[in-house]
């Protein structure tokens, strides 16, 4: 590697360096000029902006609806999640059983979801 070509990849990493600082700097000088803050304290960490408004814990039922598919996940009497299958009225006697291998990544969606800020 030449010496000039060194050089310029040397200048390119240290202005990233200097874009980093300059934008953590001003990320942490924006968050302590946040009027309102304690409004702010949502599931107990201060200053956040989670993007439920509650604790994922709280929640009982989740829709998420994908090109006009209806998709429900819900919690059993234990708190275990499982999926809610799409169904008719002519089904409605149909048992909510839930599948170990799904509840473990039904959970392990659902809680990243609750950690989510926006």
């Amino acid at each position: 590697m030449s010496a000039g070509r060194r050089g310029r990849l040397l200048a390119v990493w240290a202005l990233l360096a200097v874009l980093v600082g300059v934008i953590v700097t001003l990320q942490l000088k924006s968050r302590s000029q946040l009027p309102g803050k304690e409004a702010e304290n949502i599931h107990g960490v201060e200053g956040s902006r989670m993007l439920l408004p509650v604790p994922i814990e709280q929640v009982a039922v989740v829709e998420v609806v994908i090109v006009g598919t209806q998709h429900r996940f819900e919690r059993d009497a234990t708190g275990t999640w499982f999926y809610h299958g799409i169904h008719s009225a002519a089904q409605a006697g149909h048992a909510h059983q839930a599948d170990p291998r799904q509840t473990a990544i039904i959970d392990k969606a659902l809680t990243a979801l609750g950690r989510t800020r926006m």
